[in-house]
């Protein structure tokens, strides 16, 4: 994807949805930009559809599951899918699904 200017960057991420209505649409995506702080992760995402979106989540699951995918493709990043399963202790956690 060509080089985002700082507009488009900041807009997406001004217009930001949270990750459980990504998951909830079953919007498949890429990474483009990943921001995290402290508290939260930001990211500016590419839809299959071609439709340049921000995401936030102050999930922990679903931030470590964004940062594991962002790290491990670098600047090769695939289409994912995000969904919560449930651990063995009753925990709802997020994890993303590489298609």
């Amino acid at each position: 994807m060509k080089n985002l200017d700082n507009k488009a960057i900041f807009n997406a991420l001004s217009n930001a949805l949270h990750i459980f209505a990504l998951k909830e649409d079953k919007v498949q995506f890429k990474l483009v930009k990943l921001i995290n702080s402290e508290d939260d992760c930001k990211a500016v995402i590419l839809t299959k559809d071609g439709e340049l979106m921000g995401l936030y989540t102050d999930s922990n699951s679903a931030k470590s599951a964004l940062n594991d995918v962002h790290s491990v493709f670098g600047d090769d990043q695939p289409l994912i899918q995000m969904h919560i399963k449930e651990t063995k202790k009753g925990q709802s956690i997020y994890y993303a699904e590489i298609l």
